[in-house]
């Protein structure tokens, strides 16, 4: 009998994409989204054909604030089906308070930093019994995906589990087939807004950030925070100086998204900023085809994450902070990227790209060839080893 994985949790569809790749190579896997999964994350929004729908399952379970009302026997149950165990957001706290151990945790963020701090108010509940069983789930999981990418995580992930085995290879968050010009569906897809973005191509160089807004009497050390307001002071800049034939393009996402809008009005930028609606990424994908660069984040340094593989994967050039001396030579090799973090340094490699558009179509073609050979291969090269070595 073929031995059964499940994937719990699809936090940045991360999960659907793995279970995918997995799926590629063999193994039975089935997708298991939590009662809370966000809309714009579920499967729907990254595939243009329901691809291997008949292997997702919804829970009753997941969100934070049903912890302590959700029997240990329900979620025992639920996963009895199954051999091999990878779980993303609250997962941990789930399977601990049912005496199960995760065979790998692959946190996305939150769920390893504000989940696992005590005292923190989130969803209008105190969550000392969440954090209680977080932490104790995330000790207890047996491996720890979490690439090298940022201190903040990699000193919280030591001192949470240090005696977790770790996982350093990169996670592919893009499906490459789902988004392959081979793939009719993806080729023959448009809807209102792609098509507002191919007319506006035709006489401007596209700038495009897909980045939530979260900035406004955000501390420096908050790791959500994205310097959004840093990219528009930069864009005003590069639009007083060089009047170019250039759009920004960014999405009504984040909590600050209507401080940004007040901000670019206050800066009278309205002309050269294109405002779309939030978007499933079947829909961003498609964008991220027609537009020229891609704009990342500028107060933390994420060597790579889910906006940075869009861009990539895409062949798209990213102007983004990356803090080098930081990854040092922990990775063999890494992706060209435009590299900006100050007001300044950003409008500096916004000028570069706009007057060097031959040298960054390079860049971005570098860098899809190396998403493939680096992350895509890599992940499905290490997780063969590990569930062939747990489960055979």
């Amino acid at each position: 009998m073929r031995k059964k994985i499940a994937l719990i949790g699809n936090m940045n569809n991360a999960h659907y994409t793995l279970m995918r790749y997995l799926s590629d190579n063999a193994f039975d896997c089935t997708l298991l989204l939590f009662n809370n999964e966000i809309s714009h994350f579920n499967p729907d929004s990254d595939t243009y054909a329901h691809d291997r729908f008949d292997k997702i399952k919804k829970l009753d379970w997941g969100a934070p604030e049903l912890l302590k009302s959700t029997h240990k026997n329900k979620i025992i149950d639920d996963l009895k089906p199954y051999d091999f165990l990878i779980g993303n957001g609250y997962t941990p706290a789930y399977l601990s308070k049912a005496s199960i151990k995760l065979d790998i945790f692959d946190p996305y963020g939150s769920d390893l930093y504000e989940a696992t701090i005590y005292g923190i108010k989130r969803f209008l509940i105190q969550n000392n019994i969440l954090t209680f069983f977080q932490r104790k789930g995330i000790y207890e999981s047996k491996y720890i995906h979490l690439p090298k990418t940022n201190p903040i995580y990699d000193l919280r992930i030591e001192k949470l589990s240090p005696n977790s085995e770790k996982i350093t290879c990169f996670k592919p968050e893009i499906y490459l087939p789902e988004y392959s010009e081979r793939n009719v569906n993806f080729k023959n897809y448009t809807n209102q807004n792609i098509e507002k973005l191919i007319k506006l191509k035709k006489n401007n160089f596209i700038y495009f950030s897909q980045t939530r807004h979260y900035w406004k009497g955000k501390s420096k050390k908050d790791p959500n925070n994205k310097g959004s307001n840093k990219l528009i002071y930069a864009w005003k800049k590069f639009i007083n100086e060089h009047r170019p034939n250039a759009i920004l393009v960014l999405f009504e996402y984040g909590n600050d998204f209507l401080a940004s809008k007040k901000l670019i009005m206050d800066l009278n930028l309205d002309e050269r900023i294109i405002w779309m609606p939030l978007s499933p990424r079947k829909e961003i994908m498609k964008m991220i085809s027609f537009v020229d660069v891609v704009m990342g984040e500028f107060t933390h340094s994420w060597f790579i994450g889910g906006l940075s593989m869009e861009a990539i994967s895409m062949g798209k050039p990213l102007i983004t902070y990356r803090d080098e001396r930081y990854l040092g030579n922990f990775y063999k090799d890494n992706y060209p990227i435009l590299n900006a973090c100050s007001t300044d340094e950003i409008y500096n490699k916004i000028v570069f790209s706009y007057q060097n558009k031959n040298k960054i179509l390079r860049i971005g073609d570098l860098s899809k060839k190396w998403f493939e050979e680096n992350v895509t291969n890599s992940f499905i090269t290490t997780y063969k080893k590990i569930i062939n070595k747990n489960l055979f």
